[in-house]
């Protein structure tokens, strides 16, 4: 979408001024707005949205492929890290989630998560 585009440019412009206005499009209709706030928001490490944007990425872990899992590793938000360490560490999960959960966990350089890792 051309908002979900011009987001993701801002994220590339430094615009952190605009993160007040970007926040009420976490809950936006659009799919494609959302994530890109939740990108755009994660970049700044916004504290005012840090419990929505850990939230919505706990419930992207739950359908998350592997390759998913990583990106929203790399999203920095450290909050996420406890779901992402019980894909890591479930027997039953597949091998390609529970690689994307650990290299997502990697990303995230949390010494405490390494025992999710062994």
């Amino acid at each position: 979408s051309e908002r979900a585009a011009i987001l993701t440019a801002l994220t590339y412009l430094d615009a952190e001024d605009l993160v007040p206005l970007v926040r009420p499009l976490l809950a936006d209709r659009s799919p494609a707005v959302r994530e890109a706030a939740v990108r755009f928001l994660a970049m700044f490490r916004d504290p005012e949205s840090l419990p929505q944007l850990a939230a919505i990425l706990r419930r992207a872990c739950a359908k998350a492929s592997k390759d998913e899992l990583l990106k929203i590793g790399l999203l920095g938000v450290a909050e996420v890290a406890p779901t992402l360490e019980e894909i890591a560490a479930d027997p039953e999960a597949d091998g390609p989630r529970r690689f994307g959960a650990s290299q997502a966990l990697l990303s995230l350089g949390l010494s405490r998560s390494a025992r999710a890792l062994v």
